[in-house]
């Protein structure tokens, strides 16, 4: 996982991600993508905080910088498209660093 890679997170900041990624559900909690002609939109949600984007951000950067060349075309063909509009999900107390609560 790109988080073990991470060299300028503590790890406080680790095993928070970490924690937060192994839910169940955290696949809920990635961009809306949808394909397109030359390759995929990524469509960040309303509800997401600023803390999860950058975080989000990070680990694709860093899992593009250390994953093979073929994937590593696929993503790059990845594009942010427009905030997808959408009422916060429910999350555990623990988690709520992911949710914009302005």
């Amino acid at each position: 996982m790109s988080i073990e890679k991470k060299s300028g997170w503590s790890k406080e900041k680790k095993a928070k991600v970490s924690n937060f990624l192994k839910l169940q559900e955290a696949h809920k909690y990635m961009s809306s993508d949808e394909e397109v002609d030359d390759g995929f939109l990524s469509h960040p949600y309303s509800w997401e905080s600023e803390e999860w984007r950058r975080i989000k951000d990070s680990l694709d950067k860093k899992f593009l910088e250390t994953c093979p060349p073929r994937s590593k075309r696929l993503l790059a063909k990845r594009t942010r498209g427009s905030v997808r509009e959408q009422e916060p999900p429910k999350v555990d107390i623990t988690h709520s660093w992911v949710i914009d609560e302005s």
